[in-house]
């Protein structure tokens, strides 16, 4: 459902904004016996938002090309993101510190890539909490046309009903009654 899809959007975003503090600290880190440990959750992180990307593919609505080729936007810039990732990390391996190629490649992953991602995250975002809160205002256009209709029927059975009895007294009830005075009076000798 598209507030699914927004949420999910919104843990991409989350998702993407963790990766790069980790790159951050990962770069930064003075002590060399932590790195280790941020360079495998880098890795986790990087294959948790592969997993939240596919995640969102597969949850496209496939008569949906507006979030079709959203979708696709966030790959493309999800793709030159994780490319600088690599290039962030290669700088630091080959400088073995913070140098200036790493802080240039990191610069570019904060500047130039990670803004752009997330706008394309947010837009995806909006148009599945726009598209969601449409959904619940037709559900309930529909219900109360439902209740509107529900009320026309019992009204309706109402009146049938009334009719009904009108038509049986007038048709049977009048009748009888003409029926039993008459036997009545033939009883009681009036001819």
């Amino acid at each position: 459902d598209n507030s699914d899809r927004a949420n999910l959007s919104a843990r991409i975003r989350s998702e993407c904004l963790a990766l790069t503090n980790l790159i951050q600290s990962y770069v930064l880190e003075l002590h060399d016996n932590h790195q280790p440990v941020l360079r495998e959750q880098i890795e986790i992180q990087e294959t948790r938002l592969d997993a939240l990307i596919r995640q969102a593919q597969n949850s496209l609505d496939p008569n949906d090309a507006n979030a079709r080729i959203q979708i696709q936007n966030i790959l493309d810039h999800m793709t030159a993101y994780r490319q600088q990732v690599r290039k962030v990390l290669l700088a630091f391996a080959t400088e073995q510190a913070f140098g200036p190629q790493t802080q240039a490649e990191l610069s570019i992953l904060d500047e130039s890539l990670q803004e752009p991602l997330l706008e394309s995250l947010s837009e995806y975002e909006r148009s599945q909490t726009a598209q969601a809160i449409e959904a619940r205002a037709r559900a309930a256009r529909l219900i109360n046309n439902l209740r509107v209709i529900l009320l026309l029927v019992v009204i309706g059975l109402f009146a049938l009903s009334v009719f009904t009895a009108q038509q049986l007294f007038s048709h049977f009830v009048v009748p009888l009654s003409l029926l039993r005075k008459g036997v009545l009076d033939i009883s009681a000798g009036d001819l």
